[in-house]
């Protein structure tokens, strides 16, 4: 799961400068940050939605080590995915 912006580049044909400016242009945002939403939008369901370990649900997502994706969720969406997961229960 999941996709880098080299590998957006490399598909496009593209210099990753020209990539930014159109991508930036078009949607407003960095190619990156999309991407990055997305892969947190992954794993925010797979937190909800399954029984997957975290450390599971990093490596599909592409984040790893687990603490890295710990940290960018809780910085997302205000709590760790454990706590998430943990208030869906209740």
């Amino acid at each position: 799961m999941g996709i880098s912006v080299a590998e957006v580049v490399s598909a496009l044909g593209v210099s990753r400068s020209t990539l930014e400016v159109s991508f930036k242009a078009s949607i407003g945002r960095s190619v990156y940050e999309v991407i990055r939403r997305i892969q947190l939008e992954r794993a925010r369901a797979l937190v909800s939605e399954t029984n997957m370990a975290l450390k599971e649900i990093a490596a599909s997502t592409r984040f790893r080590p687990v603490q890295h994706m710990t940290t960018i969720f809780g910085e997302s969406f205000g709590q760790t995915p454990a706590s998430f997961r943990k208030a869906l229960i209740r």
